[in-house]
């Protein structure tokens, strides 16, 4: 199975679930929409969920860089992303990384909704 999203806007932010297999084209289409919400809905405030079947591959965390630029989204967007699968948590602490050192992130990654949704309320 491919990776499924959906994306709504919901309490005034733009909430995004997902679950499946990632590769590069489809976490690429999927920050697109993302983006497109949005802009859209003028919300730029994000809250992903998702459990991966797999990590996210090195060389896919590093083009995370390009997928951000690409799709505009910035520290403009802020993004609190749970991982519900500790099997993939270290990816998703690549992929932060690689964001944060590039400047385009303005965002955490958690392993629990709540805990994301205590930060966006906090920050």
């Amino acid at each position: 199975m491919g990776l499924e999203y959906s994306i709504s806007h919901e309490e005034s932010l733009i909430k995004v679930s997902a679950h499946g297999r990632a590769d590069y084209l489809s976490i690429d289409q999927m920050w697109k929409d993302i983006a497109a919400t949005c802009k859209a809905r003028n919300c730029f405030v994000i809250l992903g969920v998702s459990k991966l079947d797999t990590p996210i591959s090195a060389t896919d965390a590093y083009d995370h860089e390009n997928i951000f630029r690409s799709a505009g989204i910035g520290v403009d967007h802020r993004i609190a992303w749970v991982d519900t699968n500790p099997a993939t948590t270290d990816s998703f602490e690549m992929v932060g990384s690689v964001l944060s050192n590039r400047g385009l992130l303005n965002g955490r990654f958690f392993t629990r909704v709540n805990e994301a949704r205590a930060w966006r309320e906090e920050n």
